[in-house]
């Protein structure tokens, strides 16, 4: 593109640029001009506040001494007492008086105010009774009314007709005053008043108030005016005339800010005229006429301010011109400087233009064409695409070599065809991913796309791999939460099979040799046990699903439990137990009793562990108890090996074991598990250790104050009595089925199995059972669905769900489906009889267990003939079966029976065999029915037939 290097333009652009200036220069003179003169209007405006505040304050002190004269004159008698009322209790203080007149001073109580009564010499203080007594009371509402006005009090004077007596408030020479009558003076002035006010008895005569200056000299000096009606018996003698005079003085300057306003304002003088049209301050001078506000006249400026409520008030301010120019020569000056200066500098761009702008216009130019070429290049380096094209033609006028390089403007132009608004859109050209912008404006005259593109093809690879990353990442969480489920079904139900028959075995009679193997195999299926629940334990915590159950216990039997628990270990290791009880430890408190347990458990387990000399002491005491909350500190101290600072930062993590220790048994799972419930209680579980010294556990936990328990003896479940239940058992698995029916029948119910939820739904009818126990995975219809079609039926008796998945969702799908309650594998009496008297409290339990029947000989894994013969019947029934699976290639159906073998020989303590089930239904479920697993499946069929007919 050719580019135009005539001077001319930059002539043109600096002659633009010298009209802008002097615009802008003008601008800001006028500005100044207009500043200057807000300036003055401001100076102007701040004063009329000042006097519009000065004169609002003297109005108000007018209207305050107005409001007590007329109080006084109206309503005085109503405080007068009858005369044989009057008190004479007033000290009276003789003064300097004349020689027609005495003078007083009086004074009820010595914190009442003074007053000054001046009478005739021929009346006694007998007969000046009543003046006292009205003294008394004009005094004691002086002081009320004044003491609650913002203004400062007056001197108040009441002349009696005649001039019988007068009474000054506060008393002459009073010091509180801020300009006091002078008591050598109180008889002239107080005559001079009153002849100058007698001259006006019929102005008086209504009820308003008259304000006359003190004295033609006394010019910041006003008094205030009004009759009041003396009749009766406050006058000494009787009289043509009953009106007196009450006045008040209005000091000018005892006005707050008054003064001070004055002194610090441009304004020279000050007239105030009343009401009637009387000039009190000042002069007149023919500016009664003046409108209100601001006026112009030949003295100077005439600031004239009026009342609007009441009496209309007048004040006039004025202002000399010469007072005005002093005051506001600094505001005419500065823009005197303004337009001179305004002037100066337009001469001097004048001649800026004529010497320097014709000549460095060339120059000017070649710089703003090197501009252009630079922005151009830039444009076309730009790693962003850029085009300009119009709407109509869609002609090209710009493209750089992004732009042309990666294409896309004719796919942009029909996908934004009929886009209305600019906007952001993504695209696809070739193996490329552009994000496009593009903006509607106006080029040369015509209608043109500003477009933008910006190449996003990794960062669109990228985020297909954060995709992709987070999808395996979901699979993975799903994986882990399948594998959990699964290993807990999988793990449980053998388990509760071991454990279930271990605790039946435990009730027949057995010699001391047997009982040892089965306190041995107990003690390792517990070990067991306890390692898959802090698995199971840590990942419920990992992902959020422990809740807590608070109910009401005794903090005092939680901790003597869990040291008793210990206590056979502890004795046989040769260490000492002790146990300290705050002696103010609440009986009762609302928490959970089984998380607090294990807690406190897993601690007193530790401390055993590494403790080989000394003592453990469990301390339970009350930090801070208030109203219905108690802080307790559970305390597991220990002689043990101790822990050093290092190794304390680690110790509540998952899996983590001291190094170095000799007892380096269990995953290290118990302390991690600790410290997660302590958090979901709202405590906080703390160590003291040193190496050699012992260690020092420290749980501090908040829980609320429960009543204690009334006593409950004849409400409370009988141990020794058995379970009134008649119970309905589903269990797909003849193992499981028989050693739930026996535990059952062991706590003293009556049971009926069922081999699933089809057959429990056929033997069920109203009225015939008192509680269902159904597992939740069976064939045909589950747990689930038995639960479901029972409560659709009417059902309402309790229904139990058995499961061996420990995950919150396992029990919120039970208790979703209509289920009471659910319970985990594998079962123990303890857990199963808990869980009866929970959904059944009425029943009468006994956690004992019955001595096994009589026909109890033990052949098989300490199961009794009837067990073992159920066992081989079972298992004869479910080989066979999986042969004709085989020999049909049903898949799904041999690996049904797989798993139900899998459980039952895991029952029975069968490991070897279970694990060789459970890997051959693995294989099967993962691939085909092959003809290597064929033969697999064949050879373990076989085998297990032949071992069962030995």
């Amino acid at each position: 593109m050719k580019h135009d290097t005539r001077p001319i333009g930059e002539l043109a652009l600096s002659s633009v640029r010298q009209n802008r200036g002097l615009l802008l220069l003008s601008a800001f003179s006028l500005a100044c001009t207009a500043l200057m003169t807000w300036g003055m209007a401001r100076l102007l405006e701040e004063e009329n506040n000042k006097v519009n505040y000065h004169f609002a304050r003297l109005m108000a002190d007018v209207h305050e001494h107005e409001t007590f004269l007329r109080n006084i004159a109206l309503r005085y008698r109503e405080a007068l007492p009858p005369e044989s009322d009057i008190p004479l209790a007033v000290k009276l203080d003789a003064q300097a008086g004349d020689a027609e007149r005495a003078v007083y001073q009086g004074q009820q109580f010595v914190v009442s105010l003074p007053f000054t009564l001046a009478f005739n010499k021929r009346y006694s203080l007998a007969d000046m009774r009543a003046p006292i007594a009205l003294a008394v009371r004009l005094a004691d509402y002086y002081g009320t009314y004044w003491a609650n006005a913002e203004y400062t009090a007056p001197q108040v004077l009441l002349f009696s007709p005649e001039n019988q007596f007068s009474i000054a408030l506060p008393a002459a020479g009073y010091p509180a005053m801020a300009r006091p009558l002078a008591p050598e003076n109180y008889l002239p002035l107080s005559d001079g008043i009153y002849q100058r006010l007698v001259a006006q008895q019929a102005a008086l005569s209504e009820p308003q108030v008259l304000w006359e200056k003190i004295s033609p000299a006394g010019s910041d000096r006003l008094i205030a005016s009004i009759g009041i009606n003396l009749a009766g018996t406050t006058l000494p003698s009787p009289s043509e005339s009953v009106q007196g005079i009450l006045t008040s003085r209005l000091d000018m300057d005892q006005i707050e800010d008054v003064q001070r306003i004055l002194e610090r304002s441009i304004y020279d003088s000050f007239t105030l005229i009343s009401p009637g049209g009387k000039v009190l301050l000042g002069r007149a001078d023919g500016k009664e006429q003046l409108p209100e506000g601001l006026n112009l006249g030949r003295d100077g400026i005439n600031v004239r301010v009026t009342t609007h409520q009441g009496p209309a008030w007048t004040g006039i301010y004025v202002i000399h011109y010469a007072t005005f120019l002093r005051v506001a020569k600094w505001p005419i000056v500065a823009l005197a400087l303004t337009l001179l200066g305004f002037f100066a500098c337009t001469w001097l761009a004048n001649r800026w233009y004529r010497s320097r702008v014709v000549l460095p216009a060339q120059h000017a130019h070649q710089s703003l064409v090197e501009s252009q070429t630079f922005i151009r290049d830039v444009i076309d380096a730009s790693p962003t695409g850029l085009s300009l094209i119009r709407r109509n033609d869609r002609h090209v006028f710009l493209k750089n070599q992004s732009a042309q390089q990666w294409g896309g403007t004719t796919q942009l132009l029909d996908l934004i065809e009929n886009q209305p608004e600019s906007a952001e859109l993504c695209m696809k050209v070739g193996e490329r991913y552009l994000q496009a912008f593009f903006v509607r404006s106006r080029y040369r005259g015509d209608d043109v796309l500003l477009c933008a593109f910006i190449d996003i093809t990794q960062h669109h690879a990228d985020n297909t791999a954060l995709a992709e990353a987070k999808k395996n990442a979901d699979h993975a969480s799903e994986a882990k939460t399948l594998f959990l489920a699964t290993m807990s079904h999988e793990l449980r139900t053998p388990l509760y099979g071991v454990l279930g028959n271990l605790e039946l075995l435990g009730l027949t009679d057995l010699n001391p040799r047997q009982r040892a193997y089965l306190q041995t195999i107990q003690s390792s299926s517990a070990s067991l046990s306890g390692l898959i629940r802090d698995v199971l334990d840590v990942s419920k915590i990992e992902a959020g699903q422990i809740a807590l159950e608070p109910v009401p216990f005794s903090p005092r039997e939680l901790a003597t439990t869990c040291l008793a628990a210990i206590r056979a270990h502890a004795s046989a290791k040769g260490l000492q137990l002790d146990i300290e009880i705050d002696e103010h430890l609440p009986a009762r408190l609302l928490g959970d009793p089984m998380r607090l347990q294990q807690i406190i458990a897993n601690l007193l387990n530790n401390a055993l562990k590494f403790t080989e000399v000394g003592r453990i002491s469990l301390r339970l005491s009350v930090i801070e108890q208030q109203d219905e909350h108690a802080t307790l500190c559970w305390q597991v101290v220990d002689t043990g090996i101790g822990i050093s600072r290092a190794q304390q930062a680690w110790l509540f993590k998952p899996f983590y074991q001291v190094p170095g220790s000799s007892q380096r048994t269990g995953a290290g799972l118990g302390l991690s598990i600790c410290a997660s419930l302590s958090e979901l209680m709202g405590g906080r579980l703390r160590v003291v250790s040193e190496p050699g010294l012992g260690s020092k556990f420290s749980l501090e936990l908040a829980m609320k104050i429960m009543p204690e328990a009334q006593d409950s003896a004849g409400t409370a479940t009988n141990p020794a009595q058995p379970i009134h239940l008649r119970i309905l058992v589903a269990e797909d698995n003849p193992i499981n089925r028989a050693i739930l029916q026996e535990q059952l029948s062991a706590l003293g119910a009556r049971v009926e199995t069922v081999c699933d939820g089809a057959q429990a739904l056929q033997r069920w009818q109203p009225d015939a059972f008192d509680l269902i126990i159904t597992d939740v995975n069976m064939p045909v219809v589950n747990g689930y669905e038995l639960a479901r079609q029972l409560r659709e039926r009417g059902a309402t008796l309790p229904i139990i769900g058995v499961t061996a998945n420990a995950l919150r969702e396992e029990g919120q799908r039970c208790l979703s489906m209509g289920m009471n309650a659910w319970i985990v594998k594998p079962l123990t009496l303890d857990s199963l009889h808990a869980t009866l008297l929970k959904v059944c409290p009425d029943c009468q339990a006994a956690p004992q267990p019955v001595t096994a029947p009589p026909d109890g000989a033990l052949t098989l894994s300490g199961f009794s003939a009837q067990m073992q013969a159920l066992f081989v019947s079972t298992m004869a029934t479910d080989i066979a079966t999986a042969r004709d699976a085989l020999a049909s290639a049903d898949a799904s159906r041999l690996i049904q029976y797989l798993h139900r073998m899998s459980g039952a020989y895991a029952a029975v303590g069968a490991n070897e065999i279970a694990e060789q089930c459970f890997s051959l239904e693995a294989a099967i479920s993962d691939q085909t029915l092959t003809a290597e697993l064929a033969n697999r499946t064949d050879i373990l069929l076989h085998q297990l037939s032949a071992q069962l007919k030995v």
